[in-house]
This record gives C-alpha cells, sequence and structure tokens, in this order.
C-alpha cells in the first residue's frame, strides 16, 4: 500500500505536507506511510478514499482503477462549490449567483446562442461568428442586469444610509464651524 500512496499524491502533484493538510494528519505520518513504517488507519483510509475520489480496492489491494469515474452531475457541483469559496466579490461568485438566477427561457435563449456559435465554429464563418457572439454578449448583459435588478433593493437602502449619514456629517461639520 505505500507505494500506491505515493503514486497517489505524486498523480495529484502534491507534497507530503499538502497531502497531510488534506486528511489531517502530520507529514511525517505521510512520509511513514509512503516508507512502510507504519499504515494509515483505517478513518485514514476513507478519508483519503472520499476526499481524492480514490478507489478504496486500488489502495488496499492494487485491483482496479485508482480514481472513482464521478457522475458529471457530481463533478459540476464539486466545481460550483469550489468557486463559490471564493470571495463574494469576484467575477466568478457573481457569475455563478447570476446563472443560478436565470430563467428557464433565458437558459433557452442562452442554449441557443451557444448552438448557433458551435454551428458556425463548424462553418467557420466569421461574419456569423461575430454575429452570435453579439448575441451572446447581449444575452449576459441581459442577465447581469436581472442579477443587478434582483440586487437593488438592498443597494439602494445602502446608497440611502449613505447618504443620510454624509448630510448628517455635513450638518455636524457646519454647527462645528459656527
Amino acid at each position: 500500500m505505500n507505494k500506491r500512496l505515493r503514486e497517489l499524491r505524486r498523480k495529484l502533484n502534491m507534497t507530503q505536507q499538502e497531502f497531510a493538510d488534506k486528511i489531517g494528519v502530520s507529514r511525517s505520518n505521510v512520509g511513514k506511510y509512503e516508507t512502510g513504517f507504519s499504515e494509515p488507519s483505517a478513518a485514514a483510509l476513507t478519508l483519503i478514499c472520499r476526499e481524492f475520489n480514490v478507489n478504496e480496492e486500488w489502495l488496499r489491494n492494487g485491483t482496479g482503477n485508482m480514481f472513482i469515474k464521478k457522475e458529471r452531475g457530481d463533478e459540476i457541483a464539486e466545481i460550483v462549490s469550489k468557486l463559490l469559496r471564493d470571495e463574494d466579490n469576484t467575477f466568478k461568485t457573481k457569475f455563478i449567483t447570476m446563472l443560478s438566477e436565470l430563467s428557464v427561457s433565458d437558459w433557452e435563449y442562452l442554449e441557443k446562442i451557444a448552438r448557433k456559435l458551435l454551428d458556425n465554429d463548424k462553418q467557420n464563418t466569421t461574419s456569423k461568428k461575430t454575429s452570435a457572439t453579439t448575441e451572446l454578449s447581449q444575452a449576459v448583459k441581459k442577465a447581469e442586469e436581472a442579477y443587478i435588478k434582483s440586487r437593488s433593493k438592498p443597494v439602494r437602502k445602502t446608497a440611502q444610509s449613505a447618504l443620510n449619514t454624509t448630510e448628517e456629517n455635513a450638518i455636524l461639520e457646519d454647527a462645528a464651524n459656527q
């Protein structure tokens, strides 16, 4: 098992420390696992398999594939989850949030444009590609506007609060100057 653990870590392009951090053990423990000095506990093996999507049969016995094939939906959910861990104001987060708020008709419209782009790419016609790109750009702008509109009420309240604070500060400043 020690060789397979080393092979897995290298396949994941991780240092022993990075691997250890992911499974909650010390770097020296990972080194001991890889040299065969000690074996990971059943809990550590389960964590390795879950964290890295490893086939437990392969890890324990060397049979089967190293990784378990994920369903496409699970892959998408994992990607979205990783992207949403970023700060709230990143483009990725805003874009995914915007996509999550699209209506069925918005999705159908985006699909129509994406299909046009693919068809045009196959035909390699520059003018049609430019037109489809413009339409896609307009669709993204429309979705962005819908997102901004859905968030506008809290923003207006914040802007009004800021305005009131600015006015209050001006009044206090005038009073202090007199």
